[in-house]
């Protein structure tokens, strides 16, 4: 073989490794926005304007003994137990088909929060993968 041929090879070989090195693999999945939301990006975008209003589970009359405020939201829903089924936790962290929450939301079992209307699919996604991912603090 031609060492002109030769180098061509060698060169084409270089490019082929040097294109599968770094970088994502190509199978790795990119993550949703819903896999991207942290509890500081739900309570300004879902529970302060949705949740957190006066007769619903703002500063006066709150229902289910439940304070959605930015500065309680956090404490008052992550490992609490609920207050219409005591038996599951609002929140579970790392598993959101057992978190009260997720069930009000999607009214599976009880009736669905908000009572105005159903929230988009997207956002209840949203909140189910901040759940599963830990329900961090963050």
């Amino acid at each position: 073989m031609p060492i002109r041929m030769q180098c061509i090879i060698w060169v084409l070989a270089g490019l082929l490794l040097a294109a599968g090195c770094g970088g994502k693999n190509s199978t790795e999945p990119t993550p949703s926005k819903s896999e991207l939301t942290t509890f500081s990006l739900l309570k300004t975008s879902l529970l302060t304007p949705t949740c957190a209003r006066s007769g619903c589970h703002g500063t006066t009359s709150t229902q289910a003994n439940l304070l959605l405020t930015a500065d309680h939201a956090y404490s008052n829903l992550v490992d609490v137990a609920s207050f219409e089924s005591p038996t599951l936790k609002r929140v579970k962290p790392f598993d959101s088909a057992n978190s009260f929450l997720i069930r009000k939301l999607n009214g599976t079992g009880t009736n669905f929060m908000p009572p105005a209307g159903k929230i988009a699919q997207a956002r209840i996604d949203s909140v189910a993968a901040w759940i599963n991912r830990g329900a961090a603090n963050n």
